[in-house]
């Protein structure tokens, strides 16, 4: 839980789309859509 609250205001309209653009379009897996993002945002190591 204490996880999820680091994300609380983090991910922007723009990136939540850019996800969704990602997974439902060009078919990428949830999980490594979200893996990406947190890497890039310093989250995930």
């Amino acid at each position: 839980m204490a996880q999820l609250k680091k994300l609380t205001n983090q991910i922007t309209e723009k990136q939540m789309q850019e996800m969704n653009y990602e997974v439902n379009v060009l078919k990428e897996k949830p999980s490594t859509v979200a893996k990406k993002y947190l890497t890039q945002q310093g989250l995930l190591k």
